[in-house]
């Protein structure tokens, strides 16, 4: 803005909001002559005459300009039609916020929200209106309850109280543009010093996201916890939210649900105990109804039609930066930057996006810069500790437009407020962007070489000595499998220790009661529909000492095979779990054709599991050698990569690995993928025989690192034609069912194995 600025007739009348609220002098003209001017620096700016007069006076003007650039002249913003294209547009924004004091508010504001009485006319009422709030931190108007007053804090602070109790001592103002409170005893509790301000109507059944900057003046990190609450005893929480702050100033997004509505909500920032001797500053607080996006995670406005809609530019530290939209492009404009060396200290984002576990996303856009310049994307959690879901994508922007596309696959928990943000801060040239994308694509649908897709194992049911002995949960009880069923799995992998309830001497009678019990679990899977497998579980004497046990082993399987020869082929045999100590690779491969033999002799056409050796792991494929003649078998084997990660602190393991973390970095990954290519090989090398990975599961590890691993080996397995069966149901701690509830206890796992 130079010497002057042009306004149009009927513009929002925003001098005169000056006079009111800015305090600049000026004498009403006579109201039978409108025409009258009473000196070269007074106009009735409230006439269309008066403003007319007004533009021309390029003295007066100016006089306006240093008036408005003074300390404390920038209560709220005004819109006018500056560029005289008869709309007001996010220019027009832009270049009244800058007018008034050169700063970015108006950014983030709707300028077709400016009628704030709906009449069609923008006037001085709504100008008012505006000017009571912090316009930067209004999306839409009328919205007055849900919005921070002055929450930029580059005027006083009236509406903002500070407090503390008898415990607490200091005090706060408003200086440099940020609210400073000065804690001189923290007292003993975190109320015991904070700032507040009231009145904001939260509604039930509504989400809300705030923002705010904040840092300490202190090298020792300090707290601040965020509240909104009920502002009379009983006090209630309806959110509160502790963060960390260092002596960088740090943009912290938080989000809520509300069960509760409150007209007159409070919120609070408590500044107390533990922190002593020090400041806190504090800056740019806003607050948002929070909207979701389409399922699909689609973004809102990623052409810039509606100007900065639902687009936010923020800068740590004392980075400067604002957008607007010129010419159909989002402008970046970058005033002064942070660390140069940390690009995510100034970036722009749109948030509330629905990012779904295993869903296949790409993004786009188009961009270019003023000069050469660089630039990262990623899409993320939406706070500390700021996980990617996407990758880190380096883009290299030059002077011409050009297009970039990049596609992840969601490896963690489902995230209904995450973020895509393009972090800027490398320097202060500026950059352009256009039609940003973000669409989930449907996967293709895996082509399985058997009916196997998604199964769970029974885990230790039929493997415990005597059903239930490891847990009362552990009782199969008959609507366990329409559970099952409901949830979308199309197998049960029923793992039996068939050997607790054999006879140990020849002719090894399985006892005819557990038969029985073990008829009815097949029956009720079958049944609803699903695949049963069958399987000889911890044969733990036959691992010991194979050559006592191998004629009690294979007598079994002579009766099983003899038992359940009339079934239909959505039984599978599954040989032995695990082989492994003395019954080694060679031996193994020895017995397999021996009991494959028995077993083709009652049932000729039904599908036969085998397990590789050494404790059904991947690499024992390379060693594994089929039956001689084999018709219908799959090959099976179990995924626990890598093993510390999976078994971290096992109860049942006499030196359990420490817990740990799987983040899915590349090396971590990699690890995983080798292993998976390499049974593909061996799968081309021997007639592309079915491949099943039979058990894979995580204990004991934190949540988000099991969704993360559960996921990519999950989907990495569908993507070579691998069924996957999770242990497993319940009685065990990877269990999914709690029976005591009767509801799946870990959903985000079960999402993760059974995506839409």
């Amino acid at each position: 803005m130079k010497e002057k600025l042009i306004v149009p007739l009927l513009l929002t009348v925003y001098i005169a909001f000056c006079f009111l609220f800015f305090s600049i002098s000026c004498t009403m003209p006579d109201n039978d002559n409108p025409d009258d001017h009473h000196g070269d620096s007074e106009y009735d700016l409230t006439t269309e005459k008066g403003l007319l007069d007004a533009l021309e006076d390029d003295e007066y003007m100016q006089s306006l300009e240093d008036s408005f650039a003074q300390a404390g002249n920038s209560a709220g913003l005004l819109y006018g039609d500056v560029n005289r294209d008869d709309t007001i547009d996010d220019i027009d924004v832009l270049l009244t916020a800058r007018f008034y004091y050169n700063y970015n508010d108006a950014a983030f504001a709707n300028p077709n929200a400016a009628d704030v009485s709906d009449d069609g006319t923008i006037n001085l009422a709504d100008a008012l209106t505006i000017a009571r709030y912090d316009a930067g931190m209004i999306d839409n108007f009328p919205a007055e309850a849900n919005c921070f007053i002055y929450g930029h804090f580059h005027s006083d602070s009236d509406y903002w109280a500070y407090f503390q109790n008898e415990d607490g001592a200091g005090s706060a103002e408003v200086t440099d543009g940020r609210l400073r409170v000065t804690i001189d005893n923290g007292g003993i509790h975190p109320w015991d010093i904070g700032i507040v301000q009231t009145e904001f109507a939260i509604e039930k059944g509504k989400s809300y996201t705030f923002t705010f900057r904040a840092c300490t003046s202190s090298q020792e990190e300090k707290e601040l916890t965020a509240l909104f609450q009920f502002q009379q005893d009983p006090w209630t929480r309806y959110f509160d939210r502790t963060v960390v702050l260092s002596q960088d100033m740090q943009t912290f997004l938080l989000t809520f649900n509300t069960s509760v509505s409150d007209p007159q909500a409070g919120f609070n920032f408590h500044l107390g105990s533990p922190n002593e001797n020090t400041v806190i500053y504090i800056d740019d607080v806003g607050l948002y109804e929070k909207k979701s996006q389409p399922v699909d995670g689609t973004l809102l406005n990623g052409d810039f039609s509606n100007g900065t809609a639902n687009w936010f530019i923020y800068a740590n530290d004392e980075g400067r930066a604002w957008m607007s939209v010129d010419g159909g492009e989002l402008a970046v404009h970058i005033d002064e930057v942070t660390d140069p060396d940390q690009p995510y200290e100034m970036g722009f984002e749109q948030n509330n996006l629905i990012i779904e576990n295993s869903g296949i996303y790409t993004f786009s856009f188009r961009a270019r810069a003023d000069a050469p310049k660089v630039i990262r994307v990623i899409v993320q959690y939406a706070e500390d500790p700021w996980t990617g879901y996407s990758d880190y994508e380096t883009v290299n922007l030059t002077t011409d437009m050009q297009t970039f596309s990049y596609s992840f696959t969601m490896l963690d928990i489902t995230d209904n407020a995450a973020q895509l943000v393009f972090h800027i801060g490398s320097d202060n040239t500026d950059l352009y962007i256009d039609d940003v994308t973000l669409t989930k694509t449907a996967a293709p649908a895996p082509e399985m070489p058997t009916p196997l897709f998604r199964g769970i194992n029974l885990s230790n049911t039929f493997d415990a000595p005597a059903e239930g002995e490891w847990g009362e949960d552990g009782i199969m009880q008959e609507q366990y499998f329409q559970v099952i069923k409901g949830a979308g799995f199309d197998h049960i992998r029923i793992p039996i220790s068939w050997s607790t309830h054999t006879e140990t001497g020849a002719p090894y009678t399985i006892d005819p009661v557990f038969f029985e019990r073990i008829d009815w679990v097949i029956n009720n899977t079958i049944n609803r529909g699903m695949i049963a497998v069958i399987d000889m579980h911890h044969y733990n004497e036959l691992f010991e000492n194979p050559a006592a046990h191998k004629d009690r082993f294979l007598a079994m399987w002579q009766q099983i095979g003899e038992r359940y020869a009339a079934y239909p082929g959505t039984l599978y045999f599954e040989l032995l779990n695990e082989p492994n100590t003395n019954l080694t690779i060679e031996l193994w491969n020895q017995y397999l054709q021996e009991v494959y033999d028995i077993i083709r002799q009652t049932n000729p056409a039904r599908k036969i599991v085998i397990d590789t050796a050494s404790w059904g792991g991947v690499d024992s494929l390379e060693s594994l050698v089929l039956p001689a003649g084999y018709s219908n078998i799959i090959v099976t084997f179990h995924v626990y990569v890598p093993w510390e990660f999976c078994f971290q602190s096992a109860p049942w393991m006499p030196d359990p690995p420490p817990p740990s973390e799987w983040s899915g970095s590349p090396g971590e990954k990699m690890e995983i993928l080798e292993k998976l290519d390499n049974v593909l090989l061996w799968q081309s090398q021997h007639n592309n025989v079915p491949l099943w990975n039979g058990e894979f599961c995580v204990h004991n590890a934190d949540m988000n690192s099991r969704v993360r691993w559960i996921t990519f080996v999950a989907r990495e397995c569908e993507k070579r034609g691998i069924a996957n069966t999770y242990w497993g149901f319940m009685n065990d701690e990877p269990g999914l069912y709690d029976a005591a509830s009767g509801t799946w206890e870990k959903p985000d796992i079960l999402d993760a194995l059974l995506p839409e």
